[in-house]
């Protein structure tokens, strides 16, 4: 018993720590010009061109349409806040998801079911 309670403490232990991480990337980001990738949570956004990328391997082709960085960041702000707004304490995930040959950002909380497609 005493060692599923040490296991259930260090789970919880890393859960609090990993929050931590991507509370604090989130507020570096807001306090710099960076845009913090919303797959992964941690690192920043780079853009070539149309195309927008993370370390942790996230690519957004968005073909022709024309967006920059700042506009990708708004959109992204404006999902999360959509979200906030329905009083769900979860965090939603996002991912790149690939439909009829063009990628679109996704927003989906596993919790409440809110959706919306970023980018």
């Amino acid at each position: 018993v005493a060692e599923m309670v040490e296991q259930e403490q260090e789970m919880v232990r890393q859960y609090v720590e990993q929050q931590q991480q991507e509370d604090a990337a989130l507020v570096q980001s807001a306090l710099s010009n960076e845009v913090i990738c919303p797959v992964c949570l941690r690192g920043p956004l780079f853009q070539n061109g149309n195309v927008f990328f993370c370390q942790c391997g996230m690519r957004l082709n968005l073909q022709a349409d024309q967006l920059s960085l700042e506009q990708l960041r708004c959109s992204i702000e404006h999902a999360f806040g959509g979200h906030a707004a329905t009083g769900c304490n979860l965090k939603p995930q996002c991912a790149v998801q690939n439909c009829g040959g063009y990628d679109m950002l996704v927003m989906v909380c596993s919790g409440c079911g809110h959706m919306d497609i970023v980018a």
